[in-house]
């Protein structure tokens, strides 16, 4: 079992909630889409039992 832990997502409920934040640091709904589809894929054979954080840009 792999997860994916994503810090803030960009997302409309994460903008209407958090106005003035900086939206350019937020993981996007892509590159999360991407992690995961990664892992679920048969080019994923090596990886088991792991966490994926996902920080955007810090």
């Amino acid at each position: 079992v792999n997860a994916v832990a994503p810090s803030t997502l960009d997302t409309p409920a994460t903008r209407a909630d958090m106005r003035d934040a900086d939206f350019t640091k937020c993981v996007s709904l892509e590159a999360a889409a991407e992690a995961i589809a990664y892992l679920a894929s048969p080019a994923n054979q090596a990886m088991s039992g792991t966490l994926v954080p996902l920080y955007g840009r810090a």
